[in-house]
């Protein structure tokens, strides 16, 4: 039980890691034009 919550707070994590990056690289696309 223990390493399934630990699995699923990871996940969520790495969703949110992916989430910012996208953000950043959407912004540095934007300051390129």
């Amino acid at each position: 039980m223990e390493r399934e919550l630990a699995a699923l707070s990871l996940d969520d994590e790495e969703d949110e890691i992916v989430k910012v990056q996208r953000q950043v690289e959407l912004v540095v696309n934007e300051n390129e034009f």
